[in-house]
């Protein structure tokens, strides 16, 4: 199961920016599962990735 979520995350990275930043920021339940097995854990530090969700959350 966790190959079929990395390869649905590799299509959403090969996608224009704004359709993967849309992505990352919708809600539903597939969305919801995908962040359940992102493959950016550990890329940005606490602070990096909070500073993300307040901008998100601003837009």
């Amino acid at each position: 199961m966790a190959q079929q979520w990395l390869d649905e995350w590799e299509r959403m990275l090969a996608a224009p920016t704004g359709e993967l930043i849309e992505f990352m920021l919708a809600t539903g339940e597939r969305a919801d599962d995908l962040r359940q097995m992102t493959p950016f854990a550990g890329v940005l530090s606490e602070d990096e990735r909070r500073e993300i969700v307040r901008r998100a959350a601003a837009a």
